[in-house]
């Protein structure tokens, strides 16, 4: 072979060498990729969960003080997500609290929801709950619980209504959520402990509902956006609801 021939073979060798790496560059970038997109949505998910989690809280501390004075929350709207403002009358979320076929309570909610196309995370009712493709977590508790006092058993419930002019806001960047105690109302109702006392409650994430009330003891059932839980022994239900004014900016 001539010095010609070696230059040539030279030449393909490196052409294959280069190639071989592009191809495996290609490979690894491509695989990558795909990693840092799953990231990025599992931070951006993260982002909302802690997002509405500060707000669940602020708004629970608002009712709970009957707190008149707007205070604000900032709650960042991942990119990719939106954040919707719900007022009680424009949602489906809505609960009623019936003892014997006679009804004691019922209310709308309304809600606050941040939510990409695949994830989501809602405040209603007082409690929060997330959905990342059908796995449902509770975020906050809804303040429903049952308390034995003296042979007593008292089922409470504290509701939290929102009462917003209905918006959406685009995510990528902060939102303020100024929200205030609006109205409340209290009632306390003695009940027969024979007969079963049932919450019915019609909800964009029916899944986190019927998860926490079974957590507490109660028997549900579920269909679409509506559950049932249904408790018995109860002898005094206390009900508690604050609507609170909430003003996204």
């Amino acid at each position: 072979m001539n010095d010609g021939d070696d230059g040539v073979s030279e030449m393909l060798g490196y052409a294959i060498l280069v190639g071989i790496v592009i191809s495996a560059i290609i490979c690894l970038t491509s695989g990558a990729a795909g990693a840092i997109s799953s990231a990025v949505e599992e931070m951006g998910f993260a982002e909302a969960g802690l997002a509405m989690r500060s707000f669940a809280a602020a708004a629970v501390n608002t009712a709970y003080n009957n707190n008149t004075c707007f205070t604000a929350t900032e709650v960042q709207v991942p990119a990719g997500y939106e954040l919707l403002a719900l007022d009680a009358s424009d949602d489906i979320a809505r609960i009623s609290i019936t003892c014997g076929g006679q009804e004691l309570f019922s209310a709308r909610e309304g809600c606050i929801r941040l939510q990409s196309p695949f994830r989501s995370v809602t405040f209603e009712g007082g409690g929060a709950f997330s959905n990342d493709s059908g796995y449902i977590d509770i975020v906050q508790e809804p303040p429903i619980s049952v308390a034995l006092s003296y042979g007593a058993s008292t089922l409470y419930v504290n509701l939290i209504s929102v009462s917003t002019e209905s918006t959406v806001i685009r995510g990528g960047a902060p939102a303020i959520l100024y929200a205030r105690a609006d109205a409340r109302r209290s009632k306390i109702v003695s009940v027969s402990p024979d007969a079963n006392v049932t919450i019915s409650i019609t909800s964009r994430e029916p899944g986190g509902w019927q998860r926490y009330f079974e957590e507490t003891g109660f028997f549900t059932a579920g269909k679409g956006s509506a559950i049932t839980a249904t408790i018995g022994g109860i002898t005094d239900v206390y009900i508690d609801q604050t609507t609170i004014q909430v003003r996204p900016l």
